[in-house]
Formats: C-alpha cells, structure tokens, sequence
C-alpha cells in the first residue's frame, strides 16, 4: 500500500486460510486510537490478542475456534497479522511498533507537540499518526549522531524465530509493551 492512501480513511481486507475453512476479514476502522489500544492496551502482547481487539466480535470468535481447533496454523495468523498492521501503518510492522513503544516512553516530549499540531489520534489513521510522531523524534534529536541513532533504533527488526537469538514475535511485542511501561 502506498505511504500516501494509507494516510486516508479505507478498508484492509485479509483471507485468513485454514486447513478446513477460511475467515474473510475487513477492518474498516483505520484510525490510530483503534491501532494504539490494541498495541498498548493487549492484556497479554501477542498477535491473537491484537487481532482479536481490532476486529469485529464475531469474526474474532472465529479465528480463535479456527485457531482452538487446529484449521488454522499460528503461523498463518501470525503472517496475516503482520501483514495487515504493515498495510495499516505504511511501514513494516517492527517499524510501527518501535516508534509506538519510543512514543509512549518519551510521551511528555511529543504528546503535547502532537496535539498542538493537530494530530488527534482518534481523527487521523495509524499511519499518520506513525508519520507525525517519527517526525517530531527525529525533529527532537539534537544532532546528526542522536539522529542517526534514532532511525537506527525504528528500523531495527526484531529477531525472528530460526534466527539466532530466538526472539519471536510474542516475545518482542511483550518486550515492547514493557519498553513502553505497559
């Protein structure tokens, strides 16, 4: 998806495809206060428990029967997951999670230059909400070094399982929900 239509108001749709059966998914609401409770808010940090808070009641209770059930392998979740958070934000999904963790923790720095511009989560989609707020790190940084080191930190991939290190994508969401004083 273009960085630029993923800054207006749309639809993501998703096929989730089981073994047995497949759940058609669509999230229409793409605005960043939908995306940030989910990210923040999961009582535990996993890609389950984000795709359960953003999507509807019932297509939520069929992926978990699907997932209970063994139709649909947690990878395929897990790839759907991504898939549609990198569709929504307009970056890759460890890029969105970075600057979400490193806005929440350096909240008192931004938060109110966020709202003095006008960029009201509830108002505007993920990913400009995602835009303003690495704008206004990056803006924040006081040379060149601070800078580099900032963008750095955003585009750093977690490592994923078979990766050495073992860092899967569970343990790097409760990591970032911890980051964040979650």
């Amino acid at each position: 998806m273009s960085r630029i239509l993923a800054t207006l108001p749309g639809r993501v749709r998703v096929v989730l495809q089981g073994e047995h059966t497949s759940l058609q998914v669509a999230v229409d609401d793409l605005r960043a206060s939908t995306w940030l409770d989910a990210v923040l808010s999961a009582e535990e940090a996993t890609w389950l428990n984000l795709l359960i808070r953003i999507l509807s009641v019932e297509d939520g209770e069929r992926l978990a029967d699907m997932l209970a059930s063994g139709d649909l392998p947690v990878k395929t979740l897990i790839e759907a997951a991504k898939d549609m958070l990198t569709t929504v934000a307009a970056r890759p999904w460890w890029e969105a999670f970075n600057i979400i963790a490193v806005a929440d923790a350096s909240w008192d720095a931004i938060g109110g230059q966020m709202a003095a511009g006008g960029v009201q989560a509830d108002l505007v989609t993920l990913g400009t909400w995602l835009d303003a707020a690495f704008y206004l790190m990056r803006k924040s940084t006081k040379d060149e070094k601070s800078h580099d080191q900032l963008v750095t930190e955003i585009k750093r991939k977690p490592i994923e399982d078979g990766d050495e290190g073992e860092m899967d994508e569970a343990d790097f969401m409760a990591a970032m929900t911890e980051l964040a004083g979650h």
